[in-house]
């Protein structure tokens, strides 16, 4: 028997983008341990990473042996954030959505 974990979600804010990247590192090692331990399979496909913050360079998060990519937004509880914490992608969706039901309203 299986199962699978899902949202996990792990963070740390740090001005030093190294330090966050060894913490984030070393937590997602833990979690691997403990997944491990618990008989949970992970989805690395699932795997996403973003920075948020001013730092040129873009730290590097591993799991599993597979390098996570960092994206520039990600969705969580269907509330869309970009890497500087703005929400017009969220709210274009939100008027996207908006939109198509004013259309079938009226049809």
């Amino acid at each position: 028997m299986s199962a699978c974990a899902d949202d996990t979600q792990i963070f740390h804010a740090h001005k030093e983008s190294a330090k966050i990247e060894k913490t984030i590192n070393n937590d997602l090692a833990r979690v691997d341990t403990w997944y491990e331990e618990n008989g949970l399979r992970r989805n690395p496909v699932k795997y996403q990473a973003i920075a948020m913050g001013k730092a040129q360079n873009k730290p590097q998060f591993c799991c599993e042996n597979t390098e996570i990519p960092i994206t520039d937004d990600f969705e969580v509880l269907g509330v869309t954030i970009d890497d500087k914490l703005k929400f017009e992608i969220h709210v274009a969706k939100v008027c996207r959505k908006v939109s198509q039901q004013v259309a079938v309203l009226k049809v």
